[in-house]
């Protein structure tokens, strides 16, 4: 039979023991814990890049359809280039010229403006 300080000592051994496992226990509750939040985190972040990847497609099909907008105003642009010259070449085709009398007359300094201003409203009707 065991006498009572055997006892003792296998109780404090046993403690000891117990004492390391509730630590060791804390420390893998610690890490769970941290593993939880890093799966939410990666779970938030692939979230995350999904509505990237389509804002990205989406953008993608924006840039398309203004390159193609693009081409054709180029072609217009082209055509009317094309258009402009063949009028300008024909014979018949004369510009519109603006010579100095068209333009409104206007005063050089504040003494001139009484002047100026009622022959301008004199031309405009």
């Amino acid at each position: 039979m065991r006498s009572r300080d055997e006892w003792e000592e296998q109780n404090n051994k046993l403690k000891y023991q117990l004492e390391e496992l509730e630590n060791e226990n804390s420390s893998y509750k610690d890490a769970n814990m941290l593993l939880q939040e890093s799966r939410l985190s990666v779970s938030n972040l692939k979230t995350q890049m999904t509505g990237m990847e389509e804002t990205i497609d989406l953008l993608h099909e924006i840039n398309e359809s203004y390159n193609e907008r693009i081409e054709e105003l180029e072609k217009l642009l082209e055509s009317n280039s094309q258009h402009r010259i063949r009028n300008l070449s024909d014979s018949s085709y004369s510009p519109v010229v603006r010579t100095s009398s068209a333009m409104p007359k206007r005063p050089v300094d504040l003494d001139d403006f009484d002047e100026y201003f009622k022959y301008n409203l004199n031309n405009i009707g």
